[in-house]
């Protein structure tokens, strides 16, 4: 399975306090973003809301066991 890379983008960019998806344009060649997600630049704010558009019931779930999984880890 490939892997995406707008998933990490956004949460790294909520992580640094750009939670809009409008941050995406501004950070598109930001050096420690692209170095951090590994790419060589970020994906834009179409591409963010097109992939956060595609999530279904289904998804959400999948990634609400994903992050219940990596709180029970952490504790």
């Amino acid at each position: 399975m490939a892997t995406l890379p707008q998933l990490p983008q956004k949460i790294y960019q909520m992580i640094a306090g750009y939670s809009d998806d409008d941050a995406a344009e501004q950070l598109t060649n930001d050096p420690v973003f692209t170095q951090i997600i590994g790419t060589p630049a970020l994906v834009s704010q179409p591409s963010l809301s097109r992939f956060f558009r595609r999530f279904d019931p289904t998804s959400i779930e999948q990634l609400k066991q994903a992050n219940q999984e990596l709180l029970d880890k952490i504790h």
